[in-house]
């Protein structure tokens, strides 16, 4: 038997053996860690889904509230209610009133001067 052990056909083989043994549980391991940041990737999407979710259900109880129908019916539709009746504001441009003529030759203390003690 210890002849077997030293011989150089079997250290070939064993060498082979404990090489492959060796790349399977590296293989096993990367699967599992792959595995793990999968699940976790899944984990994060699944949460931003359930969030994004009750956003959604939210934003959907708001819109059915009676409140939020008004406000479509009135703004979005331009309806009103029966024997009520609807101002209707133009908007105007800002007024922008002419600049003033103000001389070349007048500087601003010149200007203060004759503000205060009026020549």
């Amino acid at each position: 038997m210890l002849k077997l052990l030293h011989h150089p056909l079997f250290l070939l083989l064993f060498t082979l053996a404990s090489a492959l043994f060796s790349f399977s549980l590296y293989q096993t391991v990367k699967k599992s860690t792959n595995g793990r940041q999968n699940v976790a990737v899944q984990e994060q999407e699944r949460t931003l889904i359930a969030e994004e979710n009750a956003q959604i259900a939210a934003r959907l109880e708001q819109a059915q509230s009676p409140i939020a129908q008004e406000i479509l019916i009135r703004n979005e539709l331009l309806l009103q209610k029966p024997g009520e009746r609807v101002i209707q504001i133009v908007e105007q441009t800002e007024y922008v009133p002419p600049p003033a003529q103000v001389s070349e030759s007048v500087t601003p203390w010149k200007a203060w001067k004759e503000l205060l003690f009026k020549k």
